[in-house]
């Protein structure tokens, strides 16, 4: 199992692998769901909070981010079929589960009920299917680098953190201006699951180093708070011996058929 803290990433699709099936489960659907478009400021991150009591928390979140949570996936270049309003409306959600005694709900378990929310709600449909795409393949460049092997036992833990500061160009504003990463007992393809962290491409393992490593760098990010690749490279060859170089190859995606917006409450 790995733990990942920091800004959410929830799944890492090998070119082999097969993708997270949808929940089926009927009986795994929310008492009562309030779903209203947002008034409030946008923000850099979307957030959803699972809560004590089966409660479910959502300030302006895309439904992309939405669909992202409820099937696992990394970012935007896992879905197909965006009618372009999922990235630029924002809504608030409050959703509850029937037992006001229950404890936050699990990853899995929320993923079933954001599921059957989105077929009830926004009346989505939608299936997996591989598509060629644009990938980082995580490599050992050269010449290579020893890493920290890790000691004792545990399970990894993975997470990224960004560094703000004061936009320039908007007055009371802020931007990311870096990101850190840090692992724990972590193997290489833990780690490329790390790097995914404010990619706009997923990031898989080929290195074929094997073993488990303690890592911690920081990469510089552009006037967009992205870290690039030419900034990740260089962070990357510098701490690590490692690289990333830009494929293209067969990626499981999900093609979305169908979708509304939401009904009333």
């Amino acid at each position: 199992m790995v733990l990942l803290a920091g800004q959410a990433v929830f799944f890492a699709p090998a070119l082999d692998s097969q993708p997270p099936q949808p929940h089926s489960d009927s009986s795994s659907e929310f008492e009562a769901v309030s779903i209203k478009l947002a008034t409030g400021e946008s923000s850099l991150f979307d957030r959803l909070d699972a809560l004590p009591g089966g409660r479910v928390r959502a300030q302006s979140i895309r439904i992309r981010s939405l669909v992202l949570r409820a099937y696992g996936l990394l970012g935007a270049y896992s879905i197909s079929g965006d009618p372009g309003w999922l990235s630029t409306e924002m809504y608030d959600i409050e959703a509850k589960t029937g037992d006001a005694r229950a404890e936050a709900v699990g990853p899995e378990v929320l993923r079933t009920l954001l599921q059957s929310m989105l077929a009830e709600r926004f009346r989505f449909r939608a299936h997996f299917e591989p598509q060629p795409r644009m990938y980082f393949a995580l490599v050992a460049a050269k010449p290579p680098r020893e890493l920290k092997s890790s000691e004792g036992d545990g399970e990894a833990v993975v997470r990224s953190s960004v560094g703000m500061q004061l936009d320039p160009d908007r007055q009371g504003q802020y931007r990311v201006a870096s990101r850190t990463y840090y692992a724990r007992r972590a193997t290489m393809a833990e780690i490329a699951l790390m790097l995914n962290y404010g990619s706009d491409r997923p990031v898989l393992d080929e290195t074929e180093i094997v073993g488990r490593f303690d890592i911690s760098f920081t990469s510089e990010a552009d006037d967009e708070g992205s870290p690039t690749l030419p900034l990740l490279n260089t962070a990357l060859r510098d701490h690590l011996g490692l690289r990333l170089e830009s494929r293209r190859g067969p990626l499981q995606v999900l093609v979305i058929d169908h979708i509304e917006r939401p009904s009333p409450n």
